[in-house]
């Protein structure tokens, strides 16, 4: 339970910035404990205590749709561990944090104190996740292509517009 709550200080303490930025006052970010995703390659997560810490899409108006972060807590190793937790946030854009995470474990990371690690918005764990199968296509296609073509660029133009339509289609605010 104790740890329960160090993990919900330092999502609250990661949110406050959010909050400035609210103009009319809402609903405070919230964490919603859930099971975290089963997938191979994420051996750790697992391991993991999960939830997912609920913000305002956009924050410049904090009473329309919501974003739902995932935030995978990794218990520290020893019983003896330190109460201030490492917070870990992906670089990116679009890194997906808790697919990094067996990494830091590996590296002994976790060995006195817990690891938060916080999904970014749009990644795979996030909801919505702003993927887009066309700019995967034209990854994988471009694997064949000629680097700095005029055709090439012409595909990567055309996925990425194809992107934003499918992803502006599903009302998310891109802006935000």
């Amino acid at each position: 339970m104790r740890s329960l709550r160090h993990l919900l200080v330092a999502v609250l303490l990661l949110t406050l910035p959010l909050a400035a930025f609210a103009r009319a006052p809402n609903a405070p970010p919230r964490f919603e404990p859930a099971p975290c995703p089963k997938l191979t390659g994420a051996e750790a997560l697992a391991r993991a205590t999960c939830g997912y810490l609920v913000v305002p899409e956009n924050r410049g108006q904090p009473s329309g749709r919501t974003l739902r972060l995932l935030v995978a807590r990794y218990p520290a190793r020893s019983a003896r561990k330190r109460p201030d937790p490492i917070v870990y946030l992906a670089g990116g854009p679009g890194d997906i944090a808790p697919l990094e995470a067996d990494g830091l474990i590996a590296a002994g990371f976790i060995a006195d104190r817990d690891i938060l690690v916080m999904s970014q918005r749009g990644t795979m764990f996030s909801r919505p996740a702003l993927t887009c199968p066309s700019i995967d296509d034209f990854a994988r296609a471009a694997l064949g292509m000629r680097f700095y073509s005029e055709a090439t660029r012409r595909a990567h133009l055309a996925a990425t517009r194809a992107c934003h339509r499918a992803l502006a289609a599903t009302g998310a605010d891109l802006a935000a």
